[in-house]
């Protein structure tokens, strides 16, 4: 007689892949994802492709774990653009996105890239408020070379908007050149890893005050090089004295918290091609997405 597997199918109904919205039909949506597919700022500034295949592998795993207790509403959305130069890519994205955010109109948007340059559109789709950026990187991405790419997003946005602020936090200073910090002294707060290690609890007070103060839109994002190598191999550039996976979902959770499970969040550069085969790198970015769930699920 042959096996009978449909206990797994029921399984399935307490899972979070049972809470996806998947008519085109416009209604309000609790959480928006947005997945961009596409690793070519990456490979501009000279890291390893393979950034392209994050959104789906981490979605994949998120989509087995028990849904929160009440129903949430998600949506994913793949933005896609077809122009073969960057910038052009990026100005498509853009639109896309304030489209995609004006048709469902989510609590909570969640950005999966790709190479970091993904934030520049998110940024410059949201750019009708104030913003401020807590961008948990080791590198301040702010180069200032000829060619836009993953490395440059940040100094981008400073010459389309004036009124923002970016806290970087966990700056490697030995992974960023002087002129990295030029001409950006009054956007740019730096909390450094010698000072998150020295003086944790008041980097986390300046986070929440910084949340709470600002008239606008407050928006968290990851590059998943900032973690240490020992949870997180599966990224071009692999960071063994990177933070702890404690200190990163403690970021998380103080600007959940601090926002009461709202906001937008963009993870980038996570590279499932460099992972070990217990996917410890998209297992370990799926429970930060879980846990903001569970927040907006409290809410």
């Amino acid at each position: 007689m042959a096996q009978n597997f449909a206990h797994l199918e029921q399984r399935s109904q307490d899972q979070l892949i049972s809470q996806w919205h998947l008519s085109d039909e416009k209604r309000d949506i609790d959480v928006l994802f947005l997945t961009t597919e596409d690793d070519l700022g990456v490979t501009i500034n000279g890291g390893r492709a393979g950034a392209r295949w994050a959104p789906e592998a981490v979605l994949n795993v998120m989509n087995k774990m028990i849904a929160p207790q009440n129903q949430l509403r998600l949506k994913k959305i793949k933005l896609e653009a077809s122009q073969e130069n960057l910038k052009d890519k990026q100005t498509q994205y853009a639109n896309d996105i304030q489209e995609q955010i004006k048709k469902w109109n989510p609590k909570l948007i969640i950005h999966l890239g790709g190479g970091h340059d993904h934030i520049y559109p998110l940024l410059m789709a949201l750019k009708s408020d104030p913003l401020l950026v807590i961008n948990v990187d080791p590198h301040l991405d702010t180069r200032n070379d000829s060619e836009v790419h993953s490395g440059t997003p940040f100094r981008q946005f400073s010459q389309q908007k004036s009124d923002w602020k970016c806290i970087q936090w966990g700056t490697h200073h030995y992974a960023n050149a002087p002129a990295n910090f030029q001409g950006l002294e009054k956007v740019m707060h730096i909390v450094d890893d010698h000072t998150i290690s020295r003086d944790n609890e008041r980097a986390h007070a300046l986070i929440r005050h910084e949340i709470a103060s600002w008239n606008g839109q407050a928006i968290l994002s990851l590059d998943a090089d900032a973690l240490s190598s020992s949870i997180m191999s599966g990224v071009s550039a692999v960071n063994p004295l990177g933070l702890s996976p404690e200190e990163v979902a403690r970021v998380f959770e103080t600007y959940a918290t601090t926002t009461r499970g709202r906001g937008v969040i963009g993870i980038y550069e996570y590279n499932p091609l460099f992972d070990d085969l217990s996917q410890k790198g998209a297992r370990y970015l799926a429970q930060l997405i879980w846990n903001l769930l569970n927040h907006l699920n409290k809410a």
